[in-house]
């Protein structure tokens, strides 16, 4: 597992140096995980930091004595029931010196001790190592196992290099932190820009798992890197900023800064609700960050008294995602979009009286920009139901149902099972005609959103039927001058129906012929 590298303080230095430690989390909940500090008094002669390693430490750790608490997939990102505990077991009759398919390592997270299958054994590593010495634990089940031996041997007895660094410059030590980290993968640029910050702002740690969690309680997950861009932005200060130049001055900018940043990013989040986006339906968390600022500076704008505005940034939202404008150089790119130190139509400068259309004056790194042609929509039509950047362009075209009133859900107008085989060959299409459409179905004229309930009081009604039941009509858009719902005529109806929504996209989207 390599070197580790540990900075070794005396109990002097541990409560001069300035900075909070905290321990390593025993039992980690992502829904719900905080950073426990180290009260000096507890320090007897002298302890170690961890400036290398700190990840594998904590994983470890987790495994041979605590839990671990992941969302589950499909579950809701703010219901804490979506994330079981589980604990690491260890199967007793792996065999680790065959060789095995990849990920096949005997090692397992669990709720609870699952069922035995023939050849297997699982055992708790946590219970395992509660025990003192291998003589109380070999009498249980499975205890005499050669394989659990080796493993206790290993944990018990580890072969780790590890170097000390012993200084009483804080300086020096961050320093060799930065170089260390710098020169691999273990930890993003935004990683060492917030352990800077908290070498003089020790709070922010605390400050920003409370900024998680409420982020959380609005229905997203981001990053550290999300906050912490976020809050170079609404600092006035360059996302861009190297490592090494972040000094006194930007790190006192973003702390004087951070109620407002995190005021911000709550108010971000209340709007992503707002234009109908969940965690699962966001494709880029970068696309927010321009967002975070204009609330920041110019304010949340509201659907009710200032629609124009709010339409505004909700289209910027949904062509920045469509065009992949954040996929490559963000920092760079962001920079140009908040800022554009090089002209006009920034969000800065743009203020209050954003437009979309003056955006797309603008460049971005890659030639990326927010520009659409009529080529753009084109593939747009094209776009499938799961395609990642689907609720997107449906988002630009339902603009009246908002998630934060409902659950938005993409759906399909005809439905899937009408277009099975069996059922098509029965109304007597050809191979030809099933073959085309059991793949259009699936493709933008067909789909739609809808609230929650009614996508699942829908199911499989056909869509004719639908649209004549009470209430419906409200949802069904885009098929002005279709003559027939009926599947038999779906023919006319993705014709007719492209043509509404390329000429509704055209408009929003600001398409210059």
């Amino acid at each position: 597992i390599g070197s580790f590298l540990f900075w070794k303080l005396s109990k002097g230095q541990f409560s001069k140096c300035g900075l909070k430690f905290h321990e390593f989390s025993c039992h980690y909940n992502e829904f719900d995980h905080t950073d426990d500090p180290i009260n000096p008094r507890r320090i007897k002669d002298y302890a170690h930091a961890v400036l290398d390693g700190q990840q594998r430490l904590a994983a470890l750790y987790i495994g041979i004595t605590g839990s671990l608490a992941l969302r589950k997939k499909g579950g809701w990102i703010n219901n804490p029931y979506a994330y079981p505990k589980k604990t690491l077991y260890v199967d007793a009759m792996h065999d680790w010196d065959s060789v095995k398919e990849e990920g096949d390592t005997g090692f397992e997270f669990f709720e609870s001790a699952p069922d035995p299958k023939d050849g297997e054994c699982w055992i708790s590593v946590p219970k395992m190592f509660e025990h003192d010495s291998w003589s109380s634990f070999k009498y249980e089940d499975s205890a005499n196992r050669k394989s659990l031996k080796r493993l206790w041997d290993a944990i018990h007895a580890p072969s780790t290099f590890y170097y000390e660094v012993i200084d009483e410059d804080v300086e020096d030590v961050i320093d060799i932190f930065i170089r260390i980290n710098s020169g691999g993968t273990v930890l993003t640029r935004s990683d060492l820009l917030f352990a800077i910050l908290a070498t003089d702002w020790p709070e922010v740690r605390e400050k920003t798992n409370t900024l998680t969690k409420a982020i959380k309680e609005k229905g997203f997950g981001f990053s550290t890197d999300f906050i912490i861009r976020c809050a170079l932005a609404c600092s006035e200060k360059r996302i861009s900023v190297k490592v090494s130049q972040f000094k006194k001055e930007p790190v006192a900018a973003v702390q004087d800064n951070w109620d407002l940043t995190a005021t911000a990013i709550i108010e971000a989040c209340e709007l992503l609700r707002e234009f109908g986006y969940s965690s699962n339906s966001l494709a880029s968390e970068n696309a927010v960050i321009p967002l975070v600022y204009h609330c920041c500076k110019f304010g949340k704008p509201s659907y009710s008294t200032d629609f124009s505005r709010w339409n505004e940034l909700r289209k910027y939202l949904a062509v920045a995602q469509i065009n992949r404008v954040f996929s490559a150089s963000v920092d760079s790119t962001l920079d140009t979009v908040i800022r554009n130190p090089n002209g006009k139509w920034g969000f800065r400068q743009q203020r209050r009286d954003f437009s979309l259309e003056h955006l797309a004056r603008l460049t971005a790194s890659g030639k990326r920009s927010f520009r659409v042609t009529e080529e753009d929509l084109d593939e747009l039509l094209l776009l499938k139901k799961d395609d990642r950047y689907t609720f997107a362009v449906l988002s630009l075209l339902y603009t009246d149902l908002r998630s934060d009133i409902n659950e938005v859900h993409k759906d399909h107008l005809h439905p899937a099972a009408a277009f099975e085989k069996e059922n098509l060959s029965k109304l007597g299409f050809d191979e030809e005609t099933i073959e085309d459409w059991s793949t259009r179905f699936d493709t933008l004229p067909n789909l739609q959103l809808l609230p929650g309930r009614d996508n699942e009081s829908k199911n499989a009604m056909p869509l004719e039927e639908w649209a004549t039941t009470p209430g419906n009509e409200q949802y069904l858009k885009y098929i002005e001058g279709i003559s027939s719902l009926k599947l038999e005529d779906f023919e006319e109806f993705m014709q007719v129906r492209s043509e509404n929504i390329r000429a509704a996209l055209r408009e929003a989207l600001c398409v210059k012929s």
